[in-house]
């Protein structure tokens, strides 16, 4: 019974999708990067960063606790237990 189906190779050729996602995929990361470095410039001016290192005002614009939590809650009201 004849079919009106193309006939296809086994082997496919690469398509270029990998190199076409590394390119925007680093359009992204950098255009989010240069938005970090806007933001903590902006806070730096303001006066937000003040005494604290670069890193530290790194973690500080992104909301991340600038010390690993310990188990040990930071913000106690009262001194702890002998």
């Amino acid at each position: 019974m004849p079919t009106d189906l193309p006939a296809r190779r086994r082997v496919q050729k690469p398509n270029d999708d990998r190199a076409n996602s590394g390119q925007s995929l680093v359009v992204f990361y950098s255009v989010a990067g240069l938005a970090l470095l806007l933001l903590m410039s902006a806070e730096t001016r303001l006066g937000m960063f003040d005494g604290l290192t670069v890193p530290e005002s790194g973690l500080g614009a992104t909301g991340t606790p600038p010390f690993p939590v310990d188990g040990i809650e930071p913000s106690w009201a009262t001194n702890p237990p002998p």
